[in-house]
């Protein structure tokens, strides 16, 4: 009887012991939720404590029995009290590892290109706003904010690089003004050369810019832009033209506002035997007037060098604004006016330009947006026209069309689009005699990086 109550009390024992083994590993993966609140409330108190107690748990422990938002919230809780702790490595590996568990997450990448702006660390700052950019899909406003922190990023220069190539028809080639053209008129022969006729032709053209910024302080930043474009004709070749661009500037924040000061100088040549310089400045500035609503007024100057057989000099100044309005969340209006006074041909005559544009911006989806608009020239000359004793004057209407696809998620860059566009011409003139139309179409693939 003595041998089997003793062996009964042994039987007891070992399964105590063996309930004891079968519940050490579940019992705690039950209660993890419950020992993470625990070191997360021990924060105030002891932060470096409780950054190692959540540490050592989602280290030692199988965190897969934790549901999406808390396994985050842990790894976030991990992230941001290294973080505070100045724990820098850490901090942006544990908001790395945010960003593995859930794809969709922009913003744990943001976190760690603060903490790698914070070290100075620029380059990598920027690789990682970029990540964050390429996560925010159709979230419009999270992706200014990216930009932002993007063209912000203090301590260095700011490199920002488009290119564009495209390849385009134009059914008039020839409709600007030339020397020999004459035409018919009433009681008044002009002789009609063959350089009057209207001539299609194809073309291709290439575009590269390349902007570079450096933040001087809080609210004051350096520009300098350069540019080359060219546009061949594929038959007509005294069309064909070439510019290089070049300005240095200053931008100044304030608040909602920023103002631009832009010296620049442009050198075109025209065809294979003329160019013309050109110079100048221009005033600029941009003002959030509501949420809805943003003006950029400006102000230039410039001056003309043309150069042929003799110089023809010219100068000129504007002023004006553009104005944008946000009807709906995809849709948004553009206006813009401006008045310009030029002096032309070694002052033998002068002018005033009037420009109306209006469009209209239609985002269609998450990748794919289209502009409709108009644009109104009006010119008026100070001179009487020498042969009819009238005064002069000129217009000239522009209707256009552009769609663009974003082609960011399949080539991994931030607004790299195919662009189709369609174009229409329609000016006429009281003294020279060109009522000429003209059509435009093309399709253009950019980039920017």
């Amino acid at each position: 009887m003595k041998l089997q109550i003793r062996l009964l009390f042994i039987f007891l024992i070992l399964s105590a012991c063996v309930a004891v083994n079968l519940f050490a590993g579940g019992g705690p993966q039950e209660e993890l939720p419950g020992r993470l609140k625990a070191a997360y409330d021990s924060y105030p108190q002891d932060p470096s404590g409780a950054c190692a107690r959540v540490e050592d748990i989602l280290q030692s422990t199988d965190v897969a029995v934790l549901d999406m938002p808390e396994a985050k919230a842990a790894w976030t809780f991990l992230a941001n009290c290294n973080y505070q702790l100045k724990n820098m490595d850490k901090a942006v590996r544990f908001y790395d590892e945010v960003a593995a568990l859930d794809p969709g997450d922009h913003q744990a990448l943001v976190n760690a290109g603060h903490v790698y702006a914070q070290q100075a660390l620029y380059g990598q700052a920027e690789k990682k706003y970029r990540e964050a950019l390429r996560r925010v899909g159709g979230d419009e406003a999270a992706g200014e904010k990216i930009r932002a922190m993007i063209a912000n990023i203090p301590g260095r220069i700011q490199k920002k690089y488009r290119f564009s190539t495209g390849l385009g028809y134009d059914s008039n080639v020839n409709s600007g003004p030339s020397d020999t053209t004459h035409f018919l008129y009433g009681a008044y022969n002009y002789t009609l050369d063959s350089d009057a006729k209207p001539r299609d032709d194809f073309y291709y053209y290439n575009s590269l810019s390349a902007v570079f910024s450096k933040k001087v302080d809080e609210e004051t930043h350096v520009l300098l832009n350069v540019g080359a474009n060219n546009i061949s004709y594929f038959k007509e070749d005294d069309f064909n033209n070439s510019v290089f661009s070049m300005s240095l500037g200053f931008k100044k924040l304030s608040g909602g506002k920023s103002k631009t000061l832009t010296p620049y100088v442009n050198y075109q040549i025209l065809d294979d035997r003329s160019y013309q310089v050109n110079s100048g400045f221009n005033l600029s500035g941009a003002m959030r007037v509501s949420e809805k609503v943003n003006i950029w007024p400006s102000a230039g100057g410039y001056v003309q060098d043309f150069y042929k057989n003799d110089p023809r000099d010219a100068f000129g100044g504007s002023v004006g604004a553009s104005l944008s309005y946000q009807i709906g969340e995809k849709t948004s209006w553009t206006g813009s006016l401006f008045y310009t006074h030029h002096h032309a041909d070694n002052g033998r005559f002068t002018y005033n330009n009037i420009f109306w544009g209006s469009s209209l911006r239609q985002r269609i989806s998450k990748v794919l947006s289209a502009t409709a608009g108009y644009n109104l020239q009006l010119f008026y000359y100070d001179d009487i026209d020498p042969v009819f004793g009238t005064a002069r004057k000129d217009n000239g209407h522009k209707y256009y069309l552009a769609c663009d696809y974003s082609l960011e998620e399949l080539l991994r860059m931030d607004k790299t689009f195919v662009s189709v566009s369609l174009s229409y011409f329609d000016n006429n003139s009281n003294h020279s005699f060109q009522e000429r139309e003209r059509f435009f179409s093309s399709v253009t693939l950019t980039f920017n990086f």
